[in-house]
């Protein structure tokens, strides 16, 4: 079975002119949950006119939303969905702990009662 079936592709998220920056920001981005990797720019993207080397951070493709909200290129979205300063409610109806307790405190005082009758009743015949 082939690897290359399961790979996905790395996009550039932003490209930088030192590597101690390109690092800084992956980072960052690392810091904040978004794999990311540096590599150099090859030298046929470089423009003619700007620095002659130039560090890219690389992000894979399901990330990339994730990576630009990190970095504050983008709008997070979904961000007025939980309020920071409101407490955090508990829901109790969703575990019937009292129904299990009770039930397993029934089993614990029968299985033993019934085996110990049916012990007596067995051997006293």
């Amino acid at each position: 079975m082939a690897m290359d079936a399961f790979e996905e592709p790395m996009i550039a998220v932003r490209d930088y002119a030192t590597e101690a920056d390109a690092r800084h920001v992956a980072a960052l981005l690392l810091e904040n949950g978004v794999g990311a990797a540096v590599e150099p720019v090859p030298a046929d993207e470089l423009p003619d006119d700007g620095p002659s080397a130039g560090y890219r951070v690389l992000v894979l493709s399901h990330q990339f939303e994730r990576a630009e909200e990190a970095l504050g290129l983008r709008e997070p979205q979904n961000r007025d969905l939980v309020d920071p300063d409101e407490p955090m409610k508990l829901d109790k109806s969703k575990a019937p702990w009292k129904a299990f307790a009770v039930v397993w405190i029934i089993v614990m005082v029968t299985v033993p009662t019934a085996a110990f009758f049916i012990t007596y009743w067995l051997t006293s015949q």
